[in-house]
């Protein structure tokens, strides 16, 4: 937000007397918008690239912004090392390549109570936070443009409440504030595979 125009005016002294003197000219011009807190990468999450998962935020005036980065094509063919991680039980490369998006926000439903804990102590008294899930494909969404498909704010009173290394997802739904998935993403699970998460 810019700030508002500022004026000065001037009273001078002369040859003793107080003489007030007309304000002095001073260009004004409207300051810049406040520039963004550089985004920066969140301590301890640097595992989550191997399977195609980038998370960075921001900071600055009691709030912070989250951003969690899905690489969809890297995921889908990260199988192995989702289920090596436990993240993904029995879910091979055919299945997470055709349910890519379906198996992102399991998956994200899985790292998110993490990804909040590493949020506040990276960034930490901070008054709320809120957190972004998006899917970025260039070939499916022009050129890397991103797809949001998971999105909610946590208070800092609130993350002081909960252990987040023991929170389930559906714990961390009941304390969030203004929670929005995309329908496309959430599922149902096919007869064919695990039954993973729950649908809000």
């Amino acid at each position: 937000m810019a700030r508002r125009y500022v004026r000065r005016g001037a009273i001078a002294t002369l040859s003793g007397l107080l003489v007030c003197v007309p304000a002095a000219t001073v260009m004004v011009t409207s300051m810049p918008p406040a520039a963004h807190a550089a985004s920066v990468g969140i301590p301890g999450l640097g595992d989550y690239a191997q399977f195609g998962v980038n998370v960075t935020g921001n900071g600055s005036f009691g709030r912070c912004t989250v951003q969690v980065t899905f690489d969809a094509a890297r995921f889908a063919a990260s199988a192995k090392v989702l289920d090596s991680m436990g993240i993904l039980d029995n879910v091979d490369t055919t299945l997470l390549r055709r349910r890519t998006n379906f198996y992102m926000r399991v998956t994200a439903e899985e790292i998110a109570p993490i990804v909040v804990d590493h949020a506040f102590q990276r960034f930490g008294h901070t008054d709320l936070c809120h957190f972004e899930f998006t899917s970025h494909d260039g070939w499916m969404y022009g050129g890397g443009a991103g797809t949001l498909f998971m999105k909610f704010t946590i208070t800092g009173r609130t993350a002081t409440q909960v252990d987040w290394y023991k929170a389930s997802f559906d714990e961390l739904h009941e304390v969030a504030s203004g929670f929005w998935e995309d329908a496309a993403f959430a599922g149902p699970a096919q007869p064919e595979e695990p039954a993973f998460g729950r649908r809000y």
